[in-house]
């Protein structure tokens, strides 16, 4: 494990596991994660690729303080400063993200245009459909699906995002739950910030955070996976940004739920080998 002190203060904790290989996977985390849901893909990917898995700030053991403000927009300046402090070549860097992760993602390639070799998007939040019900029209009418009380809520969670959800023992399941609920203010805090005070999809603050507009100005190979059962953002948030984004390539998992990368590793990990020995 690594420490870094951002230049803007706070300092962030990541995996890097440097193999010797010429290309890099660097992964973003979804809200309420670590760097630790990842590990089932990366032990696979290391055979392939130096890996990068930052816990985000807010989470995992990232700075987590009453000093910062969890905007959207510094979300963005403190992953362009990290990445900056990694020092990696252009076109070395395959960008991975997953849920927020992902919506950070899709915002960091129109920041860094000519920097990252691909862009992988992992049942991604950043785009919102009128159409369809998804996690965004719970968080603007004011309930927070992260806020945890009770082992009725934790369940409740856990069947939002795993479709087949894995067997937990029950001293584990214990303390996840009790760090679920220790965290109720504080991912409430971090939602409240995220939103920018935004309750309605038409709100500026709201706008700000999706990426709708900016899909068909993405020219970075880019391969989209979902989860054909994602209880967050369905399926056809998936459809609609292959839609918008004519060149990339979908893959769709069935009977898979929010978390792909971890319900499934191997295969996830296989798709996206595939993908990248491709460019």
């Amino acid at each position: 494990l690594y420490h870094h002190r951002l230049p803007s203060g706070g300092t962030m904790t990541y995996l890097n596991a440097h193999n010797g290989h010429q290309e890099s996977v660097l992964f973003l985390h979804g809200f309420a994660d670590s760097k630790d849901n990842f590990y089932g893909p990366a032990q696979r990917l290391a055979k392939s690729f130096n890996l990068i898995i930052p816990d985000l700030p807010g989470f995992g053991d990232s700075f987590q303080n009453d000093f910062h403000h969890y905007s959207f927009e510094n979300y963005l300046d403190w992953m362009t400063e990290f990445i900056d402090h990694l020092s990696l070549k252009p076109g070395t860097v395959h960008l991975m993200g997953h849920s927020f992760g992902g919506a950070l993602s899709l915002w960091l390639t129109a920041r860094l245009p000519n920097f990252f070799k691909s862009l992988t998007l992992v049942n991604n939040a950043g785009i919102y459909l009128e159409s369809s019900h998804s996690v965004y029209n719970e968080i603007l009418t004011g309930k927070n699906f992260f806020q945890i009380q009770t082992p009725q809520d934790f369940d409740h969670f856990l069947a939002r995002v795993y479709h087949r959800k894995p067997f937990i023992p029950g001293v584990v399941y214990d303390h996840l739950y009790q760090e679920f609920a220790s965290r109720y203010y504080w991912y409430g805090r971090l939602v409240d910030e995220l939103m920018g005070g935004a309750n309605h999809p038409k709100d500026e603050a709201f706008k700000k955070l999706t990426f709708n507009d900016q899909l068909k100005h993405v020219k970075l190979p880019t391969l989209i996976t979902w989860g054909d059962e994602d209880g967050l953002f369905p399926v056809e948030y998936a459809h609609a940004l292959k839609n918008q984004m004519s060149h990339a390539k979908l893959y769709i998992f069935s009977d898979v739920g929010h978390l792909v990368h971890a319900e499934i590793p191997h295969v996830f990990a296989k798709v996206f080998t595939k993908f990248a020995r491709s460019l």
